[in-house]
């Protein structure tokens, strides 16, 4: 089975708030039963940089999440609660707009 909605974290080791939030996301992901691919992308990690410039980002957190088509559904590049980002993946993940 391949996942219907894919989330790629962008975040770094040196980024409390990314810390704060990743035990919940990895949670998140882990209940969605591999409906929910996920991507974690440190950004000071050589090989990530080609999709900083790809998904423009520019500071951490940042969360895209697209469909398995490529077709990106959703992006936010600031601090986001718990629950803004719960509402948000829900949404998705139940084929509602992002």
């Amino acid at each position: 089975d391949q996942a219907d909605i894919i989330l790629i974290e962008f975040s770094a080791k040196w980024c409390k708030s990314c810390k704060d939030i990743h035990p919940f996301v990895k949670a998140y992901v882990g209940s969605q039963n591999g409906k929910l691919g996920y991507v974690p992308l440190d950004i000071d990690t050589p090989t990530t940089e080609k999709y900083l410039d790809q998904y423009d980002v520019v500071s951490v957190p940042t969360y895209v999440i697209y469909n398995r088509q490529g077709k990106v559904l959703w992006s936010v590049e600031e601090d986001i609660t718990k629950t803004q980002l719960k509402q948000k993946l829900d949404a998705c993940m139940a084929h509602k707009s992002c």
